[in-house]
């Protein structure tokens, strides 16, 4: 039945509209705290947190060059559960962490389309935006994303070497599995256009918490699950959080790989690259756990497995 209900609405709709004019975040003051912005930009009003390193600084010898780490939160977490893990970094870089238009509180913009290549753009522009390179463009840039945010930074970096230097992937497959990934989180009438979105809109909290049940490690403390994930989750929901994860899948579902791999596999990505996998993932079970390295020149991307973790590897080592 859902595949018939695919092709009949699929025919008639584009459901993202839903996650434009409906399924919208509420951005209000009381979702800024201090570090805390909304950035205007084609591609949607981005709320994100900018912290400057708290010990080094432009007289420290590196002029304003200072190296940046951006971060994203693996969607439904918002920027504030990745608190533990920015505040470790700052001590040694400029820390960015925003939230995906049609995530958390950031809105969907008229040039996003929930793909890869609008998330790429975004990235682009958000360290244009902002000027992270420092005023001579020296300063490093690392980009740290997770799962299909993860393969969108890497055509970033395809696009704009220049610009992202260096690469930590957490959780991200090659993009066939990346694709049976979003097949299997696909559940029910999450992949049928327009009912998959207004499914988000109506049962966000219900299916958060869901996905945490399939995505942390099998026997998570409950109490952890709760007050760690669940609980600010729920409370950003409340608060006028979104969570539009059906356009998202749709858009994996239907993208043409080749478009992404062809470059890659014609001239695979230099820079150094750290490549993180929580084998206690049971959502990515089936996924070959090093099948990112491929899109890496040999030697420049390094596999690191962590036995004990999920899917949220920023959250649960943020060490």
């Amino acid at each position: 039945m859902f595949p018939l209900l695919k092709y009949v609405f699929g025919a008639v709709t584009d459901g993202t509209f839903i996650d434009r004019y409906v399924h919208v975040p509420n951005q209000n003051n009381s979702s800024l705290r201090e570090g805390y912005q909304y950035l205007e930009t084609a591609y949607g009003t981005i709320r994100l947190f900018y912290g400057p390193s708290t010990e080094l600084r432009p007289q420290s010898g590196l002029g304003d060059d200072i190296p940046c780490i951006i971060l994203s939160p693996d969607p439904p977490n918002v920027i504030e559960m990745q608190s533990p893990l920015i505040e470790r970094l700052r001590t040694r870089y400029n820390v960015v962490s925003f939230e995906i238009p049609g995530f958390g509180f950031s809105s969907v913009g008229a040039d996003y389309n929930f793909d890869v290549t609008s998330l790429a753009r975004l990235m682009i522009n958000l360290i244009e935006k902002l000027k992270l390179k420092g005023s001579n463009g020296n300063a490093p840039i690392v980009s740290a994303l997770t799962c299909v945010a993860g393969l969108a930074q890497l055509e970033a970096a395809r696009l704009r070497p220049d610009l992202i230097t260096h690469l930590v992937c957490g959780q991200t497959a090659c993009w066939a599995d990346e694709k049976l990934w979003a097949r299997r989180m696909s559940v029910g009438p999450l992949a049928v256009p327009l009912i998959g979105q207004f499914l988000m809109y109506l049962k966000s909290s219900e299916i958060a918490q869901g996905w945490f049940r399939l995505a942390l490690p099998k026997g998570t403390d409950k109490n952890t699950q709760d007050v760690s994930y669940i609980k600010p989750v729920l409370e950003s929901i409340r608060a006028g959080a979104a969570y539009c994860l059906a356009s998202v899948l749709q858009s994996v579902l239907e993208t043409d790989e080749t478009k992404f791999e062809g470059p890659l596999k014609h001239k695979a990505l230099p820079q150094r690259a750290f490549v993180l996998w929580g084998s206690n993932d049971r959502s990515h079970r089936p996924s070959k756990k090093d099948s990112l390295l491929q899109y890496f020149e040999p030697g420049a991307a390094t596999f690191v497995e962590l036995p004990s973790c999920g899917h949220f590897p920023d959250l649960e080592f943020p060490a």
